[in-house]
């Protein structure tokens, strides 16, 4: 499970930054579920303030560590620093697998990578491995099997190389960081995948298909079932699938393609598809969480549609969610201990979690919406 992240010198985060998962020991147990670590984490501030570049971080060390191979050698590394000075930028995780934690490191431009390291933090530090430009100058003893790989490329991460080269102390760490979905980019926003693959994918996924259709029933939609056509385009050969929503009306089933759909009922087929993936890969395999970077988490949907989904990712303990959001209220739901603030102030962000704030005014199950809209917490427009 991931446990924390963040870095310095990053879009728009001048000075050193976190986003901290972990929990303490004055965290209710009805919040916490026995676990020192939250499931799931809201990330609130005004537009503009860099909330979604709170979540770019975690996307980019996912895509580096399992992804950068196949970028040409020549390639930049898709990274901005702050308003693109010259600095390198540092950026860090820490996660847990099984009962070992460890802390990954990479110091980088755009150009090249400056310094990258794995160390096993659970009880004496212990470096996985530690590389500096394109040459490993430390690591564990027993891993004689790194002397197999080619000279490193300044543009690709050492966990993804070796991948490439199947060195076995590193699989782990690169099935962990393959584990992640979100939809953000380098530049913000991104759906996560076009709609012909979301309907071959229901198309070939039974499962899931009834799951999604189930789910948007009990949301009130108006659908009964969602069933996956397909037919073959004669001009080129091509297989097109196209969903077909069944909605019960007093007249019987009336059946709608997808373009006859609300915002809020296409968003809900695209994004809990992707939450029945990552729900059959954590419950397939238990060595570590599926993530959800989830921006806009709430974006056409009702608000009392949110929660639901909020709650349906805490039910599945090998999953994690991390989002953004503009309702308000859900703060009541998540609580201090799990809402981040993103603040700024002459142009450069920076985080704070709300328990970390020492004030009487947030106490365990009362809402903390009325003291966030009244400015107390920081984090909202300052209009006029």
């Amino acid at each position: 499970m991931l446990l924390q992240y963040g870095g310095s010198n990053y879009h728009c985060f001048k000075d050193d930054f976190d986003i901290n998962l972990r929990l303490n020991n004055n965290c209710p147990e009805e919040i916490s579920q026995g676990k020192d670590f939250t499931t799931a984490m809201c990330i609130k501030g005004a537009n503009g303030a860099g909330k979604t570049n709170a979540l770019k971080p975690m996307a980019f060390l996912s895509f580096f560590a399992f992804a950068s191979f196949s970028f040409e050698p020549n390639e930049e590394i898709p990274i901005e620093s702050y308003y693109n000075n010259n600095n390198p930028i540092y950026l860090y995780c820490e996660f847990r697998i099984v009962d070992e934690e460890f802390l990954y490191e990479i110091t980088l431009t755009s150009e090249a990578i400056i310094k990258e390291s794995l160390t096993n933090i659970t009880g004496k530090h212990e470096i996985v491995f530690l590389r500096e430009g394109n040459k490993i100058v430390d690591k564990l003893d027993h891993l004689s099997d790194f002397d197999m790989l080619p000279e490193l490329r300044s543009n690709v991460s050492l966990i993804s190389t070796g991948a490439q080269y199947n060195i076995d102390a590193l699989q782990h760490f690169h099935a962990f960081f393959q584990s992640f979905h979100f939809n953000v980019n380098l530049y913000g926003f991104v759906e996560p995948s076009p709609e012909e693959k979301i309907h071959k994918f229901y198309y070939d996924n039974k499962d899931a298909l009834t799951f999604v259709s189930s789910l948007l029933k009990t949301f009130d939609t108006g659908i009964e079932e969602i069933s996956v056509g397909r037919f073959r385009n004669e001009k080129d050969d091509k297989l097109i699938y196209y969903p077909i929503f069944h909605h019960r009306t007093e007249g019987g089933i009336k059946k709608l393609r997808i373009q006859h759909q609300s915002s809020g009922t296409r968003r809900l087929y695209r994004m809990l598809g992707q939450l029945f993936q990552l729900i059959e890969a954590g419950n397939a395999y238990d060595a570590f969480t599926r993530v959800w970077l989830a921006d806009e988490l709430d974006l056409h949907l009702h608000s009392m549609i949110t929660p639901e989904i909020i709650r349906l990712v805490e039910q599945h303990a090998n999953v994690q969610l991390i989002f953004t959001c503009q309702n308000d209220k859900l703060m009541d739901q998540m609580g201090k201990y799990r809402t981040t603030i993103v603040e700024k102030e002459n142009n450069e962000s920076f985080v704070y979690r709300l328990d970390e704030i020492s004030s009487d005014l947030l106490r365990n199950y009362r809402p903390i919406s009325p003291h966030y809209e009244a400015g107390r917490l920081g984090g909202v427009p300052k209009i006029g």
